[in-house]
């Protein structure tokens, strides 16, 4: 009798077992499900928010640039009024050089169409501007190119066409001015990134235009390039 009343109470120790076993598993399921829901909305969350922060950024950037190459082909489509009156070039010279210390911006140049340049010292050289000027000078639209000179820092330069002319006998089809891509970039992360970050301006291709990097990073040449070989993101 006391040997059958022993194996009932060892039946239900077993399903009492079981059942808190059961329990124990159907909980951690539960919790693990949870996990994995929280984990994919904080995903989600982290994404979403990442995006609008993302496109707030390339919008505040955009905005900058705009602004930088609106200001700059400005003064020169003013300046054109001032150099199609024909002035003898000494006051071409001071007026220049004036304009060049109250705006800040690298050089001005007289262009012709094969990428020579005169500055109004009376300086000549190649702008190297890796592209021919002919085609696009002809359209009489507004150009900004990238480009670096021998022993200088990367510049961008704003040209316009609508004045031709000669100074100190050199004939030019264009006018053009130019910024230090650091200046234009510090410009663009002091209002988009608050100067923490590297900051770049590609072509649809991926080719960089301008970069904002610090000092012992290495400069990148083509942005779409090193996305496909370092990340996982796809094609699209």
């Amino acid at each position: 009798m006391e040997e059958t009343k022993h194996k009932i109470k060892i039946k239900r120790h077993s399903r009492r077992t079981w059942h808190a076993a059961a329990a124990c598993l159907l909980s951690i399921a539960l919790l693990v499900c949870l996990s994995l829901q929280y984990l994919s909305f904080v995903s989600k969350t982290i994404y979403a928010e990442s995006t609008e922060h993302l496109e707030e950024l390339l919008h505040k950037s955009n905005n900058m640039l705009s602004m930088i190459v609106k200001k700059n082909i400005s003064y020169l489509h003013v300046w054109n009024g001032f150099l199609s009156s024909d002035p003898d070039d000494a006051s071409t010279q001071a007026y220049l050089e004036s304009a060049q210390q109250q705006l800040g911006f690298a050089e001005f140049y007289f262009l012709s169409y094969d990428g020579n340049y005169m500055t109004p010292s009376g300086e000549t050289g190649y702008l190297g501007l890796q592209t021919n000027l002919d085609e696009q000078l002809s359209d009489q639209k507004d150009i900004v190119l990238n480009t670096a000179l021998p022993g200088q820092d990367p510049m961008l330069v704003f040209i316009c066409p609508e004045t031709k002319g000669i100074y100190r006998g050199f004939a030019y089809d264009a006018i053009a001015i130019s910024h230090y891509n650091n200046v234009v970039m510090k410009a663009v992360d002091d209002s988009a990134f608050g100067g923490a970050a590297s900051s770049f301006v590609i072509y649809p291709d991926g080719q960089v235009v301008i970069e904002n990097i610090s000092e012992d990073s290495e400069s990148i040449y083509n942005f779409v390039a090193i996305l496909q070989e370092y990340s996982d993101l796809t094609e699209a």
